[in-house]
């Protein structure tokens, strides 16, 4: 009687763990199909990348100047934003340049940290962590400003370009 119950215990065993690897191997090719459909309807690795490295480079353009070479500002910053969002930062730029210009202020942004929120193939959203040091004439120690801002980008014939930024 010992047998048959050692015999049938066995058995049930070797069917048991047939059908855990069956529905393992079944949760698996699940687990591939539906990564699968992620990439598909989203962009990729690469994608992500591009604008994550795009949005660091970009900010620090933005949050960065010179007293002395606004000109070159104001240019720089054409080139890293759409045609909508340029035209609005130009006017943000020419509003400030007085103060800037008799603050003799020099503003050097550094990014700490950043992450892309989402992204599509046309758009994106990324979080960054940005430290400006702005030195100004008259201070003994430059200032440190630490701000998260969101960066909407577009792309725009190949290139990522900054269409918004918001402070969060």
């Amino acid at each position: 009687m010992l047998a048959v119950l050692l015999v049938g215990s066995v058995v049930a065993g070797t069917v048991a763990v047939g059908i855990v690897r069956a529905d393992a191997k079944t949760q698996l090719k699940r687990a591939d199909d539906l990564q699968r459909k992620v990439d598909a309807a989203g962009p990729g690795e690469q994608v992500r990348k591009d604008v994550l490295a795009a949005a660091q480079a970009d900010v620090t353009v933005l949050f960065s100047y010179d007293y002395r070479k606004l000109d070159d500002y104001a240019s720089a910053t054409q080139k890293v934003t759409t045609e909508k969002f340029g035209a609005e930062f130009a006017k943000t730029v020419a509003a400030i340049r007085p103060q800037q210009l008799s603050q003799q202020a020099v503003a050097k942004a550094q990014v700490t940290d950043a992450a892309v929120k989402d992204a599509t193939d046309a758009t994106a959203h990324v979080l960054l962590f940005v430290d400006t040091t702005t030195t100004t004439k008259g201070a003994s120690t430059p200032s440190v400003q630490r701000t998260r801002v969101q960066l909407t980008l577009q792309s725009v014939a190949g290139q990522w370009l900054v269409d918004g930024v918001e402070a969060v």
